[in-house]
């Protein structure tokens, strides 16, 4: 990970830290209302745990060359697996998440969106076209 995604991923692990200096400097400067709100910030962060990710939920990202990946093309056809069975399916979206990066593909249920993992959906050897993305800007190459 690069960038603003990096320094996103270090505030969360070190946000009780941070918060716990804001409220130090606060109590140095005599701050009592700010000392106040960042003592209930701190006891929220205190409370909080990592949250699980769900089974066939997002694999760390291999970004290549800063902000690009390559991703199945929007259109495709392409293997969708999952508990050891595949079936194809058509690419009709991509997204990079907080939850990592995910397909919009053609849904089980008509009428309904359906978003998978980027790992659980492979392309077609000689079929399926792949494109580079990037990851911030959306650009196609």
């Amino acid at each position: 990970m690069h960038g603003s995604l990096r320094l996103t991923q270090r505030l969360a692990e070190h946000f009780d830290e941070i918060v716990g200096l804001a409220l130090d400097q606060a109590r140095l400067e005599g701050l009592a209302t700010r000392v106040a709100d960042l003592t209930l910030l701190m006891d929220a962060v205190a409370a909080t745990h990592p949250a699980r990710v769900l089974a066939g939920g997002s694999a760390p990202v291999m970004v290549e060359e800063g902000d690009w990946m390559d991703v199945i093309a929007t259109g495709e056809t392409a293997m969708f697996t999952q508990g050891g069975s595949a079936r194809e399916l058509t690419v009709l979206g991509f997204r990079y998440t907080a939850r990592g990066p995910l397909y919009e593909v053609t849904p089980d249920v008509p009428g309904v969106r359906q978003w998978v993992a980027l790992t659980a959906v492979q392309p077609i050897h000689g079929q399926t076209r792949v494109e580079r993305r990037n990851l911030l800007t959306d650009e196609v190459i």
